[in-house]
């Protein structure tokens, strides 16, 4: 085996035991088995102090101090992404394969221009690999269903929603809501959500509100309770909507678009969590309110 020979081997040796490293997310330190003893023989870091010898035995100190420099930066990468908590996860994905993807063709353009002597050996570009994952959807499977994320999400892109079909509301923090609808208290706070005023052609003003008990809910409030306006509550009573004493009336959104804040049984949960899928889910919430709205004025304005 020549000089070459043996120095290609080790530097594809060295990015192959690089993948199944951190191939996991993490560089492990002893492991536990299925049976929950721990394993010693596993040190993954002294593998990879091992392997980054092998490599200063074949190359120059300037090549090993480009490739340890990269190598820095790309396990500053895992570990930053490890240590994010699993509702960030999704937020930051697109950014940790970027840097990740970035050191690991640093590394590789170092050790080829090394190699074969080469000036074509620039790393393929962040910007270009950026275009690659924009194109890849991509979608951390998390542990854990956080219903307070959920839910600020929620009335987040909702208000959002609201706002891009021309509606004129002040988009509001819900996060002190959402820890008070979830904290262990006798009297749960609910009965929160978003107002729209909403206008029909005799100039009257309306509130069109969006709350939550357990699911949510949607409709047209009084302006305080027990109010009267004969007119509103029979074009309403039309649109099979529930009266209350705040409400002119109500309704429950279709069963598909159904969500259970409080009990998390809903199957539309699926759609929201899903980042892939909660855009398009939530405008089909926004539609439906949309619609209603619009109906309200048309037969409102009708009669």
């Amino acid at each position: 085996m020549t000089i070459f020979e043996r120095k290609q081997e080790v530097y594809h040796k060295f990015l192959e035991k690089l993948q199944q490293i951190v191939q996991d997310g993490q560089i492990a330190i002893y492991s536990k088995d299925e049976n929950g003893n721990v394993d010693r023989t596993i040190d993954e870091l002294k593998e990879l102090i091992f392997q980054i010898g092998y490599l200063q035995l074949h190359t120059s100190k300037e090549t090993i101090e480009q490739v340890l420099k990269n190598l820095t930066n790309m396990i500053g990468a895992l570990n930053d992404f490890d240590a994010t908590d699993n509702a960030e996860k999704q937020k930051t994905m697109a950014e940790f394969y970027s840097s990740f993807s970035d050191s690991l063709f640093r590394i590789v353009s170092i050790l080829k221009k090394d190699l074969y002597n080469t000036d074509d050996s620039e790393p393929i570009k962040k910007e270009e690999m950026q275009k690659v994952l924009l194109q890849c959807n991509l979608y951390v499977e998390t542990e854990d269903l956080n219903p307070k994320d959920l839910q600020c999400l929620f009335w987040d892109k909702l208000q959002d929603k609201m706002i891009e079909k021309g509606y004129n509301l002040e988009k509001y923090d819900f996060k002190s809501d959402v820890e008070k609808y979830y904290a262990r208290a006798r009297n749960r706070h609910r009965w929160y959500g978003v107002e729209v005023p909403v206008e029909t052609a005799d100039g009257k003003k309306h509130c069109f509100s969006v709350e939550i008990e357990n699911t949510y809910y949607y409709g047209f409030k009084r302006p305080e309770e027990n109010a009267q306006d004969e007119k509103t509550s029979k074009v309403l009573s039309a649109m099979n909507t529930q009266p209350s004493a705040w409400w002119f009336g109500w309704k429950f959104p279709s069963g598909d678009l159904c969500l259970d804040f409080w009990r998390m049984n809903s199957p539309a949960f699926d759609q929201l969590k899903d980042p892939r899928k909660q855009y398009a889910f939530i405008g089909k919430i926004a539609d439906e309110m949309d619609g209603f709205i619009k109906r309200f004025i048309q037969k409102y304005d009708n009669q």
